[in-house]
């Protein structure tokens, strides 16, 4: 063989199976997987659907926990941009928390029917393979899109993507605020509504007839005495068993006796409580509690309630929803506050960046030079400085942080010790910290992200407007 020819490749030689490829699709297994764990843990420990908005603060501070862990697997799956992928694909998992906060919002405030749960559960059980694909697919366009050399090229957009999600934030933010302050939080305002009368309890309770063998329509009922009260333009009416009570409301110039009326009639309560009438004439529905709680609504106001095939002159019971009340109510206090710590955290996490990129303006005034073999830093205008062996530099471009100190002649040069030197040459020290600045922006953009979508439900619902 000719001594210039190159020896063959050995094609049994071992080959890593670690591709960039592999480790980006493992990495998006474990962001999915991470996903996946942090929803389950809220499904499992906030079941009420009371504690749907702050099980959606919850789901993101797992999140974005977890992700400070896996950070170190983003690393290894792609060393120099790793964490921004993951940032990134934490952005865009923000639609799950916009339709969560819509879920939050479809629960009544007053239910007077009976839901069949199933659906839901089967939903929350079904989610967790969408979620995983979703999460997936996230950090896999996140690889590809920074892959081949974009990711230097698109560090500026990613640092203003931040800077408008933040912005963005605090609008919203400050509107809901705004809102907060003079209207009350959606999900107490039920409990706000004042009390416009009340049925007292019956004190001859024990006295009454027993219902019916079978007993369980509000016809079977009707034949009983009623209590009639008058509230405003309505009449409350009351018929009871000794066992439990009907109820029923109408428009009181329908109703000229105390015979009761045709119409729909809800059980609710027994003889032996008050019946608190709660008046929300503005929106149309009477709100009555004794033990539970019931909704009745002008069905001129609430169609798809309405019996048409049925004669009555009684409101049918309804369920109140939010877009019942959304003019009169405000969106709720754990959005807005996840939303505020969210927009607190990216603006200190955008603050920094600030404040690396001043440092390094003040760091890119010091005098450079080259550092040679010697332990000797040489200057363009011939003057040098001795640098301390302990600090073990490699000979290449320094700068000398404090430019007054250390650069007289030969013999009587200071000797520049930790914190006064600094290895690299300019163009290095701008790549590391705009480098860096770019990580940090990619988190503040998935925290201001994460944070601010429930209240973008909100708005969608005309809870954030002042």
């Amino acid at each position: 063989m000719a001594a210039n020819e190159s020896a063959p490749s050995n094609p049994f030689a071992k080959r890593s199976v670690l591709t960039p490829t592999v480790r980006l699709f493992a990495l998006a297994a474990a962001f999915a997987a991470l996903t996946v764990v942090a929803y389950i843990a809220i499904l499992v420990f906030t079941v009420p659907s009371s504690a749907r908005f702050p099980s959606l603060a919850v789901f993101a501070l797992l999140l974005l926990l977890g992700k400070v862990a896996l950070d170190k697997v983003a690393r290894w799956a792609a060393p120099s941009q790793g964490t921004v992928i993951t940032s990134l694909a934490a952005a865009a998992l923000a639609p799950l928390f916009v339709i969560g906060a819509f879920w939050a919002l479809a629960e009544p405030l007053v239910s007077s029917s009976f839901r069949c749960g199933t659906g839901d559960v089967m939903l929350l059980m079904a989610a967790p393979f969408p979620i995983f694909l979703w999460a997936c697919l996230a950090v896999l366009v996140a690889g590809a899109i920074l892959s081949s050399g974009r990711g230097e090229r698109l560090r500026p957009a990613i640092r203003g993507a931040a800077g408008v999600a933040a912005v963005f934030s605090g609008v919203m933010v400050t509107l809901a605020s705004i809102r907060a302050a003079q209207k009350p939080d959606v999900n107490v305002y039920i409990s706000t509504l004042p009390v416009t009368a009340v049925i007292a309890k019956l004190p001859n309770a024990e006295q009454l007839p027993k219902a019916p063998e079978g007993a369980g329509n509000a016809e079977d009922i009707l034949p009983l005495p009623a209590t009639r009260v008058i509230v405003d333009d309505l009449a409350i009416f009351r018929s009871c068993f000794r066992e439990r009570c009907v109820v029923g409301v109408g428009p009181a110039a329908a109703v000229q006796d105390e015979s009761l009326p045709t119409g729909e009639f809800l059980s609710l309560g027994s003889p032996d409580r008050d019946v608190v009438v709660k008046y929300d004439k503005a929106h149309h529905f009477v709100v009555l509690e004794s033990g539970g709680r019931v909704a009745l609504g002008d069905p001129s106001q609430f169609p798809f309630h309405t019996i048409s095939w049925r004669p009555h002159t009684l409101w049918p019971a309804v369920d109140v929803h939010v877009r019942n009340v959304s003019n009169a109510v405000s969106a709720p206090i754990g959005g807005i506050g996840m939303a505020a710590l969210s927009l607190a955290v990216s603006l200190g996490l955008l603050l920094y960046n600030h404040l690396q990129k001043k440092a390094l303006r003040v760091l890119l005034k010091g005098a450079w030079g080259t550092l040679g073999d010697n332990g000797w830093v040489t200057f363009g205008d011939g003057r040098k400085a001795r640098v301390d062996p302990k600090l073990a530099l490699k000979p290449g471009e320094v700068l000398i942080l404090k430019p007054s100190v250390g650069l007289g002649a030969y013999r009587d040069s200071h000797v520049l010790g930790l914190g006064e030197v600094a290895a690299g040459s300019p163009d290095e020290h701008r790549e590391r910290v705009d480098a860096k600045c770019t990580r940090v922006a990619a988190w503040a953009l998935a925290v201001a992200t994460i944070g601010i979508a429930p209240l973008i439900s909100c708005a969608v619902a005309g809870l954030v407007a002042p």
